[in-house]
């Protein structure tokens, strides 16, 4: 059922005007912010510890709700967007601080690239027909359903963006070699192999992959994230790339890894705090007390 709604939203989605597909897929995350109980409560307790200021109950639900239509936006952007010419994408995406992508393709050593789940994350998928002169790779995680993963899969590689299986990460690195492009998210430990740091004043476990390629192969890291404002009945994606990271060197690899990863960790913070509505919040990122 999910996979042919996904079918018909990806024949559909190009044609819709815009103002309608916004407004049913927030309706979308109204009903799961209705029915979805588990989602609702991870999301508002993600939120809450955030913001960090003891919301009242209406607010947090408000707050909570539009993290929900957030992420069913995202879908939405998935396949509406997935029609649009690079003259549209550079009407529509403006991104900040693209000079850092230029310093590290001089360097010639490529540059690990991290985003955090804030906005949208289609807009920063858009990044590489932009940028034709330099090329992108990131990995995936293989989804249950080979129909959906396939799907998704191809609604985003005609982006120019590649795509590398979660578990053949060592394609990457040797990509990476070649000064290639290797984005990652900054904010979800999808190995299970990452280190817990402070997160928002409570220990969380993120990954360390993007950490250990920087001081091992000395590597540029950087970190971007992507915001959505409207403008006359459309939207106006935002994408900041951070100055790279100056991780520390002591010569003991675990413990440097462990710092350069809190350092994420508080560049990632205010991201959030500014627009806690745009928070991708879906995922475990506490380990139940």
């Amino acid at each position: 059922m999910t996979y042919l709604a996904f079918r018909l939203a990806s024949a559909v989605m190009p044609h819709l005007p815009e103002a309608l597909g916004y407004l049913v897929f927030g309706l979308v995350g109204d009903l799961l912010w209705l029915l979805a109980r588990d989602i609702r409560e991870r999301v508002a307790g993600n939120l809450a510890r955030a913001v960090g200021a003891a919301l009242p109950a209406q607010e947090l639900a408000t707050l909570t709700r539009a993290s929900l239509r957030n992420l069913c936006w995202n879908y939405y952007e998935l396949f509406h967007s997935s029609s649009w010419n690079v003259a549209t994408l550079a009407s529509r995406i403006q991104v900040e601080g693209d000079e850092h992508l230029e310093e590290a393709h001089r360097g010639g050593r490529g540059l690990v690239l991290l985003f955090a789940h804030v906005g949208s994350l289609e807009a920063l998928a858009h990044v590489p027909p932009l940028y034709p002169r330099y090329r992108f790779v990131t990995l995936n995680e293989r989804m249950k359903d080979l129909r959906m993963h396939e799907l998704l899969l191809r609604a985003r590689m005609r982006r120019g963006l590649a795509f590398i299986p979660l578990d053949e990460a060592l394609r990457a690195v040797r990509l990476l070699r070649r000064n290639w492009i290797l984005v990652v998210a900054a904010d979800r430990d999808l190995t299970a192999g990452g280190v817990m740091v402070p997160f928002f004043g409570k220990a969380a476990r993120l990954p360390v992959g993007a950490v250990r390629l920087g001081l091992r192969l000395d590597v540029p890291v950087s970190f971007m994230h992507a915001w959505r404002e409207t403008s006359s009945g459309k939207s106006i994606f935002h994408i900041r790339i951070h100055p790279p990271f100056r991780f520390a060197r002591t010569g003991d690899l675990e413990a440097d890894t462990r710092a350069g990863v809190a350092q994420i960790a508080r560049e990632l913070e205010p991201v959030v705090r500014a627009r806690p509505e745009q928070w991708l919040a879906n995922y475990t990122f506490w380990p139940a007390a």
